[in-house]
């Protein structure tokens, strides 16, 4: 089934089917590619053709981009801002801790430990951790996620750029759906 333009003089009225021809002269019906779809097209009035455009294409393109990436960085971020907060709190503690050789983290007083780590302390006195091995684990937690978050954004960015540099709506689809979300370095 095909969906044709309905002209009148140069002015683009709207799309017909087959079933509403009989209603209209053949004259006003232009004939829409099979791939029409209307947001992406704009219309030559001189050729009176539907023409694919390019910049419409990108723009949908970018953002399907960004709506694949969103789900997967929120496997490895946290939702919520209670957690959000706990959680940047704990990488500013074990950012602060970097550095520090372990044994001169575990010996500091029971005041500083409370004063300048509180979550790493709370959960060192909670199961008998020493401090240093609970800021530790703080730091790699923190670098795992941004590890996984740092390849995703790369693949994100990489598509868009290749989308962008992509002349043609074709070209473009195919840059999009050739993006490998499981690439890793």
């Amino acid at each position: 089934m095909h969906t044709h333009a309905l002209f009148l003089g140069n002015t683009f009225l709207g799309e017909v089917t087959p079933d509403a021809l009989n209603f209209f002269s053949s004259e006003r019906l232009v004939p829409l590619p099979a791939t029409y779809y209307a947001p992406l097209y704009r219309w030559t009035w001189s050729g009176r053709t539907a023409v694919e455009d390019v910049a419409k294409v990108e723009a949908v393109l970018l953002a399907l981009v960004d709506q694949q990436r969103e789900p997967l960085q929120m496997t490895v971020l946290t939702a919520g801002g209670a957690k959000k907060y706990v959680y940047n709190r704990k990488a500013g503690e074990a950012i602060q801790a970097s550095g520090i050789v372990p044994s001169l983290l575990n010996a500091l007083t029971l005041v500083d430990k409370k004063k300048k780590y509180p979550f790493a302390y709370a959960e060192s006195a909670l199961t008998g951790e020493t401090l240093s091995v609970v800021l530790s684990r703080f730091e790699s937690g923190m670098n795992a996620s941004a590890m996984e978050n740092a390849r995703i954004e790369a693949i994100t960015q990489k598509a868009k750029r290749e989308i962008k540099a992509a002349a043609t709506a074709a070209s473009k689809r195919t840059v999009y759906a050739t993006i490998n979300w499981n690439w890793s370095a």
